[in-house]
């Protein structure tokens, strides 16, 4: 059986994939840092804390590994350095080290819509189209793919996600959190565009690109193929969770201040908050789909529920877990 190592497997994404491929029987093993959160971590799986900086220990793990994911990634910063250094510099240093493997076949990628950028006026961003990203992240992505496209001797895969949704995630908690208090705030007083998936469909595309030759040395978009609007996707959250709410649009000018005042505030607090001025600038743009033809074609992928369904399970774990109402947290949930 094939050997899969998962880096930042107790993160959003990370988590649920390796609980996803255990539970389908794969051998699988989680790379995270010391004291990291495990929560979302299925207990039976194994998981290795590491430095990521020991390339001694980095480079045991790989020689030991046929597919390895690499889903570790800091999304905020307080600086462009910072952000660099973990997301470019690391993606440097385990390539080079995958690259000494013998037994790796395949260097899996998981980057973001960010790295392309934003599209114009309505039409959906390709993968053959010029990456002009407009954020910190987005630009520390995209140096990370061209460091693997330059640099990596095995097989690799990028995989450019949507926005993600789904049990464990916290930046759309936000938007549950104000439904659950009746409002419904859009960003923007003209409606903005956007693409998204669900957390189990992203994973269910990781699981069918490893180890296949097609999604050999590809970038591909990951969506469910669908086009959302703020204020669609806000109605059927609404819809959702049965709330009654009571809605207003917010101007640009008036996020990009919350945002500024949020990270000064954040910086007081040693925090770094979700909403700051590194994301109101990928707020400020008015179209973020991309498009997932590529992906369709190559692997057949298609969606297999609605953004309403999703929520609705989304909502349901929220509940469960006590992320919504009582906060005391739960351990490992399904």
């Amino acid at each position: 059986m094939k050997k899969i190592i998962i880096s930042g497997a107790n993160g959003f994404i990370g988590s649920r994939l390796i609980n996803y491929l255990y539970q389908e029987g794969f051998e699988v093993e989680g790379l995270v840092r010391h004291n990291a959160d495990m929560t979302l971590l299925n207990p039976d799986i194994s998981v290795k804390q590491v430095d990521y900086n020991d390339q001694n220990t980095i480079r045991e793990i790989l020689s030991e590994t046929d597919v390895f994911i690499h889903c570790a990634a800091q999304t905020k910063a307080r600086s462009f350095e910072e952000i660099c250094r973990n997301n470019v510099d690391l993606t440097q240093s385990l390539v080079k080290l995958a690259n000494q493997s013998e037994s790796l076949q395949h260097f899996v990628f998981i980057s973001s819509q960010a790295a392309g950028g934003p599209g114009n006026g309505h039409q959906s961003v390709r993968e053959s189209d010029i990456p002009h990203p407009v954020s910190w992240y987005g630009k520390s992505k995209l140096l990370a793919e061209k460091s693997i496209q330059r640099s990596c001797h095995k097989n690799w895969t990028i995989l450019r996600s949507a926005s993600v949704y789904g049990p464990g995630d916290k930046d759309f908690l936000a938007y549950f959190q104000l439904i659950e208090k009746h409002l419904a705030v859009h960003p923007g007083l003209s409606d903005k565009f956007i693409s998204l998936i669900y957390v189990d469909d992203l994973v269910k595309i990781i699981a069918k690109c490893m180890l296949n030759p097609i999604c050999y040395g590809k970038i591909y978009n990951c969506s469910d193929g669908r086009a959302y609007t703020v204020k669609s996707f806000i109605d059927t959250l609404a819809l959702a969770m049965n709330q009654l709410v009571i809605s207003f649009a917010v101007p640009d000018y008036f996020v990009a201040l919350t945002g500024t005042f949020a990270e000064v505030l954040g910086r007081l607090q040693r925090k770094l908050p979700v909403l700051n001025r590194q994301k109101v600038k990928e707020f400020s743009h008015k179209n973020w789909l991309c498009s997932n033809l590529q992906l369709v074609n190559d692997i057949g992928f298609k969606s297999e529920k609605q953004l309403l369904d999703n929520l609705i399970s989304t909502y349901k774990w929220y509940k469960k877990n006590h992320w919504l109402g009582d906060k005391s947290g739960k351990k490992y949930e399904k």
